[in-house]
């Protein structure tokens, strides 16, 4: 049986094309969205399972990581993101992830001048401080280019057929 894999920000612009298409692969997806709204029950009647929660909140973040393998985990841009990032490292742990997928900031940097992009660099470093922790993150950078390719049907998001399928062939973590 495929590993099932909860999406953060499932309705959000990368998060409901990486739902779709993992959908479309035969994956299990949880859907991890805000609120009910037309967006979930597109995503619900396409085959997802939708948890309503906030990324902010670790008993949401806990339950939502329940049977769940993988994740793809794509944390809005907001002043709490390493908060957020924080959390989510601590329940992914806890819930002892095969390996975790982080859509990151265009150009995370410690030393950038945007402290957006030095927070997703420190955000980034956190997700990679456990020695087991398979983790990759993925810098929306490497796929800016291809943006406007998302939401065209029959198109195929470049980054998710080039790399992103990368940690979904992973093997299981003995």
């Amino acid at each position: 049986m495929k590993p099932r894999i909860l999406v953060t920000s499932a309705v959000g612009h990368t998060g409901s094309i990486v739902v779709k298409q993992l959908l479309a692969k035969g994956f299990r997806v949880r859907a991890l969205v805000r609120r009910q709204d037309f967006r979930s029950e597109q995503l619900k009647q396409l085959g997802a399972e939708i948890f309503v929660g906030d990324l902010l909140d670790l008993r949401d973040l806990r339950q939502a990581l329940i049977d769940v393998q993988r994740a793809y985990y794509c944390f809005p841009f907001a002043p709490n993101l390493l908060h957020g990032a924080m959390l989510f490292a601590l329940a992914a742990e806890e819930a002892k992830l095969e390996v975790m997928v982080a859509l990151t900031a265009w150009n995370p940097h410690p030393t950038h001048p945007s402290i957006h992009q030095r927070e997703h660099w420190l955000a980034n470093n956190i997700h990679h401080m456990d020695a087991d922790s398979r983790c990759y993150s993925y810098q929306s950078g490497y796929v800016c280019l291809h943006l406007f390719l998302w939401d065209t049907p029959g198109r195929s998001l470049w980054a998710v057929d080039a790399a992103f399928w990368q940690w979904v062939k992973c093997t299981t973590v003995q």
